[in-house]
């Protein structure tokens, strides 16, 4: 006998998470080890505040 719930439950299916490629200027946070878009300044999982980084700077 098949049940209400195990027609449900071959009906619904889950959305497969794939990881996000890698850009420029993204950042991992040091607190979580979230992956976060370049456009962040805080992590989205953690609410942490973005590290930044010195960047090089060309003196001429």
């Amino acid at each position: 006998m098949v049940t209400g719930y195990a027609i449900l439950a071959s009906i619904i299916t889950l959305p497969v998470h794939r990881a996000k490629p890698w850009r420029n200027g993204d950042w991992m946070c040091t607190n979580c080890n979230n992956h976060n878009y370049a456009s962040r300044s805080w992590c989205n999982r953690c609410k942490t505040q973005r590290d930044m980084v010195p960047q090089p700077v060309n003196v001429l």
